[in-house]
């Protein structure tokens, strides 16, 4: 039976969970405080008329105090479980973003070859050549045309942002931050249209949705892409 791939939001449901408990923590150490606090105000007139009681009521004060404290020490470690959890969706996400650019290029390596091959018998059949052929520009009076866009090309239109919004993660993964500029991606070349572009210019075609709900605070809320 083949393994089911990790994904994103397999990551994130892993996050969400880690949050539950780390918030269940909280709420109990909120309590132990509550009750510490509750022990000792109410004690005020026992103390007063029975000494004796102090070291009691200092030791009941102290179990509290104590169980609030280990209740706080596991909600950071929940903490922390979570937000790995939520990086490791970062990267999850970096390698769908790279396979989603990988099969886009051979889907339309494999169009190509198809055209090209139905291209072949036509030139073969009819002893013409055949090319996309300029079309007019909607609205324009001056005769100006265009060439309109291949099924081919439109196949790898998204290939570019993929790949670069896939580098935006690994980046900030590595360094925990966002570059400033465009060339400090590494998919980006240096006669790149690209290059040397300030990533707050474009932030929407650098940053992909779920880098940036990390950034914003909110990836627990965030639907992934599937």
């Amino acid at each position: 039976m083949p393994t089911k791939t990790r994904t994103p939001a397999d990551a994130l449901a892993d996050a969400r969970e880690a949050q539950a408990s780390a918030d269940a923590y909280e709420s109990k150490a909120a309590d132990a405080r509550g009750e510490a606090a509750r022990i000792d105000a109410d004690a005020v007139d026992l103390i007063v008329s029975d000494p004796a009681q102090a070291d009691r009521i200092t030791r009941e004060v102290s179990t509290q105090e104590r169980l609030a404290n280990a209740y706080t020490a596991k909600a950071g470690a929940e903490h922390a479980r979570a937000d790995k959890l939520a990086r490791d969706a970062l990267a999850l996400e970096a390698e769908r973003l790279d396979k989603a650019a990988e099969k886009a290029v051979k889907d339309a390596a494999a169009h190509q070859r198809r055209v090209d091959e139905l291209l072949a018998q036509l030139e073969d059949l009819d002893g013409v050549s055949y090319g996309v052929a300029a079309v007019p520009l909607a609205g324009a009076v001056d005769g100006r045309t265009y060439y309109p866009t291949t099924r081919g090309e439109q196949i790898t239109e998204h290939v570019d942002g993929y790949r670069v919004r896939a580098s935006m993660i690994r980046y900030f993964l590595a360094h925990n931050e966002l570059p400033a500029q465009s060339t400090a991606l590494d998919v980006i070349k240096e006669s790149d249209p690209m290059a040397g572009r300030p990533i707050v210019q474009a932030r929407e075609f650098f940053i992909p949705p779920l880098l940036a709900a990390y950034l914003a605070g909110d990836i627990l809320d965030h639907t992934p892409e599937a």
